[in-house]
């Protein structure tokens, strides 16, 4: 057998045992009292931001849709408004108010096999969605929120245990380079935060929410530009289809059969759609289809439909015509039978209620933009 020793110095054998001169403990490096102050004040700053831009990947945007570049403007009150795009798909989003509208094509609703008899002829209109099944940036990306997962961001990677760098020039001024990650958080000499590029945040809000890119802080004219455009698509959300978790459900009656000489049919039936507890203060209604056929036993047979809209706690009638062909002149029963669905439900939005709380946000963030 061949053996082989090891000679090691006593500094090489400290190091691998983790052990110091006379026992005592090392410690990493911490930052400096009067740096420390200035990148905690740099953050609060951050957090109090009344709008941040984000620009870059976010790890998920709905149950079909998994990483994501996305382009938000979120302000301090959670207002949101943005794109975010996948290889195939660009979709807009608008958050306010606990509401959350997309805008798609077509084929990306029919992605989704929970749309596909309701999307026909969206076009490129808005859609109030479920805000459960969507990442709203507009309660994930604020300021406060961004500003505590950046922290989190940083001290994971150590830039409270090493001095800040020194500061070069960037954006016309002067602000220290600071690493973390993969990206850089440029904080100026007076501790504000005038730039963060390709920074990784994690569990924002403590869930698997994760955004990594760019964060820029939008100017006056910024927001006058926004405000203007965000007031222009909200005048347009007046009634939109409502891809939700909806709990009310029609009630319909049996379909009635009139049918005169000949063979010509009236189908009819009286459709309901009472009010569930969970949506009593929403003001909605559901397109409905009546399919329904009149046939004569071992004979001729047509269908037909007919569509129409019913307001929560109201009720329509839909009716269609079915013409049988009849055979001999003896009396001939005439069968019929219908059933009526919900081809998809419309949200009505109060557009005069949302105009005046978007604007008034955005009046908000407009007077502490400076």
């Amino acid at each position: 057998m061949r053996t082989r020793t090891l000679a090691l110095t006593a500094t090489a054998a400290l190091a691998l045992t983790g052990c110091a001169p006379d026992g005592v403990l090392v410690t990493p490096d911490t930052m400096p009292a009067e740096s420390l102050a200035l990148v905690e004040a740099g953050l609060d700053a951050l957090a109090a931001r009344p709008i941040i831009a984000l620009e870059g990947t976010q790890n998920s945007l709905t149950s079909n849709v998994d990483e994501v570049q996305v382009s938000w403007q979120v302000t301090a009150g959670g207002f949101a408004y943005g794109t975010a795009a996948t290889g195939e798909y660009e979709t807009g989003m608008l958050s306010a108010e606990g509401l959350v509208f997309v805008r798609a094509s077509e084929d990306f609703w029919l992605a989704d096999s929970n749309y596909e008899e309701s999307v026909k002829g969206i076009g490129d209109d808005w859609a109030r969605v479920y805000d459960q099944g969507w990442i709203d940036p507009g309660e994930f990306m604020t300021p406060p929120v961004y500003a505590d997962g950046l922290r989190e961001a940083m001290d994971e990677a150590g830039v409270f245990f090493r001095p800040l760098p020194e500061a070069v020039a960037y954006a016309g001024g002067l602000a220290h380079p600071v690493e973390v990650g993969e990206g850089t958080v440029h904080i100026a000499p007076d501790g504000a935060i005038v730039g963060i590029e390709g920074v990784a945040v994690t569990g924002l809000k403590e869930t698997g929410v994760d955004f990594t890119g760019n964060v820029t802080f939008p100017d006056r004219a910024a927001v006058e530009s926004l405000r203007e455009e965000v007031l222009g698509e909200v005048a347009t959300l007046g009634k939109v289809r409502w891809y939700d978790n909806i709990f009310s459900s029609l009630e319909d009656e049996q379909v009635d059969i009139d049918c005169a000489n000949g063979g010509v049919c009236t189908l009819s039936m009286k459709v309901g759609l009472p009010r569930a507890e969970e949506e009593k203060d929403d003001d909605f209604s559901f397109m409905v289809e009546l399919s329904a056929r009149a046939w004569v036993t071992d004979g001729d047979e047509e269908s037909c439909t007919d569509r129409a809209e019913v307001a929560a706690g109201k009720t329509v009638k839909l009716s269609c015509k079915a013409r049988v062909r009849l055979t001999g002149d003896a009396e001939t029963w005439i069968s019929g039978e219908g059933t009526a669905q919900m081809l998809y439900a419309i949200y009505r939005t109060d557009v005069a209620g949302l105009t005046e709380a978007v604007g008034g946000e955005l009046e908000r963030t407009l007077a502490a933009s400076g």
